[in-house]
């Protein structure tokens, strides 16, 4: 991917530097406001720049199941940097026009997904004070998600058995209660 970084761009994409369960990275900035500052974007957004025309496919591929599964076996287990998003084995040259343009069509999908799934908290910190963040339930936006990772496994030429496990890797964690809520209807 580190081929297509540019300096700047229209859409730069803002990725959370600490993955939980989920990867987090958007086309907007996500709200945050500390009383020492006013209203600015949170330091633990980085921002990330690429073509223009491949920013919606590298924005879906960023929140894929598939980047989560290669960053977790190829990281610290914690912090998502540069090297980590510039590292991923993603050769845009190579994306089917049709592939491409339904990435987009979902990168927009989930954006939208996840603004509607997000909320403002507070929390109060010594250094800052007071601080407005917005916080995202990523686990509700699983279903765009998986549909991603269906596009990315066409484009990669996974079997069946391959995408099912980078949709359900980690399932039990990246859903929580969600999925026990499931499995106490079915006892």
């Amino acid at each position: 991917m580190n081929s297509f970084v540019v300096k700047n761009s229209k859409t730069p994409i803002y990725i959370h530097r600490i993955i939980g369960y989920y990867t987090k990275a958007f086309d907007f900035i996500p709200y945050f406001k500390n009383e020492r500052d006013g209203i600015k974007k949170s330091e633990d957004y980085k921002e990330f720049y690429f073509e223009d025309t491949f920013t919606g496919s590298i924005l879906s591929l960023v929140n894929s199941g598939l980047f989560y599964w290669w960053w977790h076996s190829h990281s610290d287990g914690f912090h998502c940097g540069y090297r980590d998003v510039y590292a991923f084995p993603f050769d845009l040259t190579n994306l089917n026009e049709n592939l491409k343009l339904k990435l987009d069509k979902l990168s927009k999908s989930l954006m939208k997904n996840s603004e509607d799934n997000s909320e403002i908290k507070i929390r109060v910190f010594k250094k800052t004070g007071k601080a407005e963040l917005q916080e995202f339930e990523v686990n509700k936006s699983k279903p765009i998600i998986d549909e991603i990772d269906k596009v990315l496994a066409r484009h990669y030429g996974f079997t069946d058995e391959e995408l099912d496990f980078i949709i359900n890797y980690d399932i039990k964690y990246r859903m929580g209660k969600e999925l026990e809520g499931e499995d106490e209807d079915e006892v």
